[in-house]
C-alpha cells in the first residue's frame, strides 16, 4: 500500500473552514476565507446588537435549547437530554425578592424539626 501524502497545514486550515461553514448553513461564500475570526467576530457583533438596548441573552427564555433540524429517520431529538430550565423574566423575579423581604422566618427548636419514624414509614407499609 503506497504511503499517504502529507496534508499540509493551509489546505487542513481550509478544508476546516469549509467544513464549519457547510455546517453553519452559509453557502452562499460572502465570508472571506483569508481570515476566518474576523468573519465570526462580525457576526458575533450583528447578534448582540439591538434596538432597545438590551441583550440577545434578555430575550432567551429556554436555556440549552437546540435548534430541532426536524426528526430524522430515527426519531433523534437534540433536546432529548437537556436540563429544562426556564429563565425567570424580571418581573417574576423582583416579586419573589419582595416576598422574600416581607416575610419574616421565625427560628425553630432543633426538637420541632425531628419526626417520628412512625409519620414517615407506616406500619406494615413495606416488606
Amino acid at each position: 500500500m503506497p504511503r499517504k501524502k502529507p496534508f499540509s497545514v493551509k489546505q487542513k486550515k481550509k478544508q476546516l473552514q469549509d467544513k464549519r461553514e457547510r455546517k453553519r448553513g452559509l453557502q452562499d461564500g460572502l465570508r472571506s476565507s483569508s481570515n476566518s475570526r474576523s468573519g465570526s467576530r462580525e457576526r458575533r457583533e450583528e447578534q448582540t446588537d439591538t434596538s432597545d438596548g438590551e441583550s440577545v441573552t434578555h430575550h432567551i427564555r429556554r436555556l440549552n435549547q437546540q435548534p430541532s433540524q426536524g426528526l430524522g429517520p430515527r426519531g433523534y431529538d437534540p433536546n432529548r437530554y437537556r436540563l429544562h430550565f426556564e429563565r425567570d423574566s424580571r418581573e417574576e423575579v423582583e416579586r419573589r425578592k419582595r416576598a422574600a423581604r416581607e416575610q419574616v422566618l421565625q427560628p425553630v427548636s432543633a426538637e420541632m424539626l425531628e419526626l417520628d419514624i412512625r409519620e414517615v414509614y407506616q406500619p406494615g407499609s413495606g416488606e
